[in-house]
């Protein structure tokens, strides 16, 4: 009873300071165990972030005003390539004599329209100088259809577009449609994209029309271009008509679409907004390309990893084509289908641990070669103190594994370390083992979240299959103890305070680095057995501690981690008695109870 009754009074005391005896000694402030952290600070996190996504392009958009001079597009003044038609041997659809239009175009431009569902054209030439232009002619009767794509040169120094024009009886013609996309060739295919128009003849009398081929950077004599026509007839195309290009890609809220490719040269073209993934494009036995956009209407393809793109969240265009032609092209329907194989890519879709301790049962999916970034969830209590590890391969290329509250919120990270990332300083990355193998560490408080946490990881290079990995979360938290004696002799001259004998544990390699001590029990032998004999302690000069019961023999501490003491510092050891006979002590021992935590032992176990 008397026991319980002091070690109530001791552990009310605990809370508020030290017990002194006496009230002689000031009792100073608990001093908090500095933790390793990783880039916790808001601008290093911040500046990690701006170096993951430098080499990622804005979100630009197709910029639908021209730089081109239209206002003085005139056949007279461009090089004619030909009139499309049907009639081999008398190609004159639009045929201008005498500044006027013959009449022999619309009986011309009426039997086309009776006769083959399209016909299909292409004219190859150069541009041997900026300002020249070249063109073709053609009609349209009410519901035709024109398709025109032009494939300009592979040279980046060259900028080839399409207008499409209405021409009246004296020559003159109006724009219409401009298909101005910078070039861009990509270095994988060697291509750049083709200028595409479309055009639905929606009036009842018959149109007559010019495509121009104009420049606005550069020109050649051995660099040629290639401009294909196709007309067709109504019904032949299906409603998304005209999307021939960009400019006109038919807008999608999903990710599938249905159409059709009428003829070899028509090219549909889809607007979509995507999450980052790994994304599968397919159109039936059609081709799919999909781009995003740069400055100065430049279309790219996204990075890929066997066939499927990396993207990342932006807009992006596709293309729907054929590369057959002639008698091998077969007009068909299609569904465009794009599917998202990453897993875990969201935040929303993080795999769910559960507790974090379930981390070594459960086995998430393998994330696929080409996703970027992965989430783990878990659960944590506001006691916890663990950390998420990656264990690393030897050809690791760069790995970062972020913390983030239960906000989404970045706390702390650990990075690999990457040739990509050169002023960038590896954080986090440990040996481990004595296999010279590595793994990559973060810090995880469970006062940091409000009861659940999410692990972030991203490879700095996608495609690379020895980057990344799944995480594992483990208690940072171990105990330990270990006995040590003091020397010397304590002496009481009787019903008082003794002496005080010293113990120097500071670079005690037996004890972990910064281990905290939760009880210590004393023990000692005594000259003489008297009654009313405390054992005292005094850690680092912060105060005298006294057991929580009397004896001669022993003593107990129960000081508790909340106080942060720490076992490797200076000890001090005396007595009190009210016995009024003089005595001694000597061989006295301390037994420490600690806890420790191994982020400062490596992340290994301390065993000694």
């Amino acid at each position: 009873m008397i026991k319980k009754k002091l070690h109530s009074v001791f552990a009310g005391c605990l809370a508020a300071a030290f017990l002194v005896s006496n009230c002689a000694v000031p009792v100073q402030a608990s001093r908090q165990p500095k933790e390793v952290t990783h880039f916790t600070q808001a601008k290093e996190i911040k500046e990690l972030t701006k170096e993951l996504n430098k080499n990622k392009t804005g979100n630009a958009e197709l910029n639908t005003q021209t730089s081109l001079d239209l206002t003085s597009l005139n056949l007279d003044e461009s090089a004619s390539l030909g009139i499309v038609s049907k009639k081999k041997n008398n190609r004159k659809v639009v045929k201008k004599v005498n500044a006027q239009v013959t009449a022999n175009a619309v009986d011309d431009a009426e039997s086309d329209a009776e006769a083959e569902t399209s016909i299909t054209q292409s004219f190859t030439d150069y541009i041997t100088s900026q300002d020249e232009m070249k063109s073709i002619t053609f009609a349209l009767t009410e519901g035709q259809i024109l398709n025109a794509s032009l494939s300009c040169p592979q040279n980046n120094n060259l900028d080839y577009n399409l207008v499409l024009a209405s021409v009246d009886d004296e020559g003159s013609a109006t724009p219409i449609k401009v298909s101005s996309l910078g070039t861009f060739v990509d270095p994988n295919t060697g291509k750049t994209v083709d200028e595409g128009i479309s055009y639905v003849h929606n009036q009842g009398t018959v149109g007559y029309f010019a495509l121009f081929v104009l420049s606005s950077a550069g020109s050649s004599t051995t660099d040629s271009f290639t401009l294909t026509v196709s007309i067709g007839n109504p019904g032949i195309f299906d409603g998304n008509e005209p999307n021939d290009s960009a400019f006109e890609a038919t807008s999608i809220s999903g990710l599938s679409a249905s159409g059709s490719l009428h003829v070899e040269n028509d090219q549909d073209w889809y607007m979509v907004n995507l999450k980052s993934g790994l994304y599968e494009v397919t159109a039936g036995s059609y081709n799919t390309d999909i781009y995003y956009v740069e400055e100065g209407n430049r279309l790219v393809k996204p990075d890929l990893a066997g066939s499927r793109y990396i993207i990342d969240d932006r807009t992006y265009f596709v293309k729907v084509s054929s590369d057959k032609s002639g008698d091998n092209f077969k007009a068909d329907s299609y569904t465009l289908h794009l599917v998202d194989k990453s897993v875990y890519s969201t935040i929303s879709g993080a795999y769910d641990f559960g507790n974090w301790k379930n981390s070594y049962s459960r086995v998430p999916d393998v994330v696929p070669v080409g996703q970027g970034t992965a989430y783990y969830k878990f659960s944590i209590a506001p006691e916890d103190r663990v950390y998420a590890n990656i264990l690393l391969t030897s050809n690791d290329d760069g790995t970062v594994v972020f913390f983030l509250n239960d906000k989404g919120e970045p706390i702390d990270y650990g990075f690999s370390g990457s040739a990509a990332m050169p002023d960038t300083p590896a954080r986090g990355k440990i040996k481990y083992g004595n296999y010279g193998l590595s793994k990559l560490v973060v810090n995880i408080n469970g006062t940091q979240t409000n009861g659940v946490a999410y692990l972030q990881v991203i490879k700095v290079n996608p495609k690379s299959l020895s980057s990344g990995g799944i995480p594992s979360i483990d208690t940072r938290i171990h105990k330990g103890h270990g006995t040590f004696s003091f020397s010397g002799t304590a002496r009481n001259s009787g019903n008082s305070t003794s002496s005080a004998i010293s113990l120097d544990l500071t670079n005690n390699s037996n004890i972990p680095p910064r281990a905290i001590v939760d009880e210590i029990n004393t023990t000692s032998d005594i000259s003489y057995s008297v009654g009313g004999v405390h054992h005292q302690i005094n850690p680092g000069g912060r105060g005298w501690l006294t057991s929580i019961y009397t004896s001669a023999e022993d003593g107990m501490f129960r000081i508790g981690t909340q106080n942060n003491i720490e076992a490797r510092q200076q000890w001090q050891f005396r007595y009190t008695q009210t016995a009024l006979k003089s005595t001694n002590m000597s061989r006295v021992k301390m037994t420490i109870d600690w806890e420790y935590d191994i982020q400062y032992t490596n992340y290994e176990l301390f065993i000694k």
